[in-house]
């Protein structure tokens, strides 16, 4: 009978410390948020970041508006973004569309390949 209480009350002691590492490990989880893991917000000097991506601009730094050689504009909302052609036609972006967007994409890059080639950036 004493052995039985030995190990019951041994069972109860073990019980009682996986409870616990599950109750530290439960609040442990409670305080973690995925998306501050995928997505970490932070600071570049004058610059939030989301994922090390800068967001915004300078006042005193112009930024860059493409002229791409399909005379296309492309206008950004959100998750449904559109083209806008040389004759004021605008279509949604996607289908044979997604040509269009592609070419200026290329456009895009052999101007900022030159551009990197004139700085001697690799």
């Amino acid at each position: 009978m004493k052995e039985l209480e030995l190990k019951s009350s041994r069972f109860k002691e073990l019980e009682e410390r996986r409870r616990e590492m599950s109750q530290a490990h439960l609040e442990l989880l409670k305080k973690t948020n995925v998306l501050n893991d995928a997505f970490p917000i932070s600071d570049d000097g004058e610059f939030g970041t989301i994922n090390n991506f800068r967001l915004g601009r300078l006042p005193k730094i112009s930024y860059f508006r493409p002229k791409f050689q399909y005379r296309i504009k492309i206008i950004p909302m959100g998750s449904y973004p559109c083209i806008t052609d040389n004759n004021n036609n605008t279509y949604e972006l996607f289908g044979p569309t997604m040509t269009l967007f592609l070419a200026c994409h290329k456009d895009f890059l052999e101007f900022a390949n030159s551009k990197d080639q004139e700085n001697n950036i690799p």
